[in-house]
């Protein structure tokens, strides 16, 4: 292809190969992409070839063969620039009965999820019903069973509640929520004191918010924030009336060499083509799973971290109070060793992965950044320096493969071309 980047030809090169599990994509790219509601790069002091710039990187993301959908979505100073979708939501491009992907198709943000369910009972703080410096104990009495009677809220949301995972049985144990309380109460405490909480910690989250205020997290995730940014998707689970239109997750990439094959069971709790193969099941979409299910367009992902970024308001209406959204940014001051993901991380004091130049998730220089990932290849992040809030929304689930270097040049693309104010 002429003009392609050294990185899209590796990354040519290496889809294909009988041994990497990969879909079908276009050589025109056109004929797979929707455009949303757009301003004007210019608008906000982004020229047409930075635009080009990111955008380039995006496609090439999608031209790894890695996912069968990749949604990208980019706000500037509030203004959305980016609302666009590569590839399809369901089945592979060419196939009988495939669907295309839109701006408007739900995605499932997986981890993404957690740190909106933990602005929940920062919400809750706000209102003067919890405090996070409470301890978990307090709330519920049998939690603090084998020595955790001291762990808090606030190591809760921050991947310290030392009950990182369960061991599962079948899918089905997931919807049984006392069950689950059950064993995690039992739970005797994991020994390092960060261990990233992958499942675990929803559950806690969700049964908290109900004891406090006698209603689900569903209905607090309504009235607190669904229904004051007034989002259409934004849901634990997806509607059964917009099921049908939810991109498809799907396995892809290089089979998981060993021992990396034995982390996605010991961190989620089930082997890792079945984590895939379940969210596409009714089962998983039909539940609240606080910290691994909500479904948002990119779009809506964006409406939220711009929320964030100008203190707590959205459209002039008051989400969560300025010293509220400070507090839920605070962080501990260099990142630790996560036991569960093997790397070092820095959370925030309210569950956000915050950047830092050890592990530049969300684009290198970008030192206020802070977001979250989901499953690995969803990326919802802010910059308050360069004033973007942006959703990187894939249906692929690739651990190892090409579309890795392609996933961080996204980050690094857009750090590089938007300046700071």
């Amino acid at each position: 292809m002429p003009g392609q980047s050294v990185l899209n030809k590796v990354n040519s090169s290496f889809a294909g190969l009988s041994f990497v599990k990969d879909v079908a994509t276009p050589s025109d790219l056109e004929l797979v992409t929707h455009y949303g509601q757009e301003a004007s790069g210019a608008s906000v002091g982004v020229s047409s070839e930075q635009m080009q710039n990111v955008w380039k990187a995006v496609q090439d993301l999608y031209q790894t063969r890695m996912y069968n959908m990749v949604g990208f979505s980019v706000r500037r100073k509030g203004e959305l620039i980016f609302d666009r979708s590569l590839g399809m939501a369901t089945g592979e491009y060419g196939e009988v009965g495939a669907k295309a992907a839109t701006v408007d198709t739900p995605v499932c943000l997986f981890s993404a999820s957690k740190v909106i369910s933990a602005l929940l009972l920062l919400k809750l703080e706000e209102l003067g019903q919890l405090s996070m410096q409470h301890k978990i104990s307090h709330y519920i009495p049998n939690f603090g069973a084998h020595g955790k009677e001291d762990l808090t809220l606030e190591d809760l949301v921050s991947h310290r509640a030392k009950v990182p995972t369960l061991e599962f049985e079948s899918a089905e144990q997931l919807t049984d929520h006392d069950l689950i309380l059950s064993m995690l109460c039992d739970q005797k405490p994991h020994k390092k004191k960060q261990a990233y909480h992958a499942v675990t910690g929803g559950f806690i989250v969700g049964e908290i918010i109900q004891i406090v205020t006698g209603q689900s997290i569903e209905k607090a995730l309504d009235k607190y924030f669904r229904k004051p940014l007034k989002m259409k998707y934004f849901t634990y689970g997806v509607a059964k009336k917009y099921r049908k239109k939810a991109a498809q997750n799907h396995f892809s990439g290089l089979p998981l060499p060993h021992p990396i094959s034995k982390l996605p069971k010991s961190i989620l709790g089930f082997e890792f083509e079945e984590v895939i193969q379940r969210s596409n099941e009714e089962l998983f979409q039909s539940s609240a799973l606080p910290s691994a299910n909500m479904y948002a367009t990119g779009e809506e992902c964006t409406r939220f971290y711009q929320m964030i970024l100008n203190g707590g308001s959205y459209n002039g209406v008051e989400i969560l109070k300025p010293e509220t959204v400070k507090k839920a940014l605070k962080g501990y001051f260099l990142p630790g060793f996560d036991s569960t993901l093997k790397i070092p991380m820095s959370f925030s004091r309210g569950g956000f992965m915050l950047n830092h130049k050890s592990i530049p998730l969300f684009g290198l220089k970008a030192k206020q950044a802070f977001g979250h990932l989901g499953f690995m290849n969803i990326m919802n992040w802010a910059d308050p320096e360069r004033e973007i809030s942006v959703a990187v929304m894939t249906s692929g689930k690739p651990t190892v493969g090409p579309h890795m270097a392609s996933l961080l040049n996204v980050s690094n693309t857009i750090t590089k071309n938007f300046s700071k104010r």
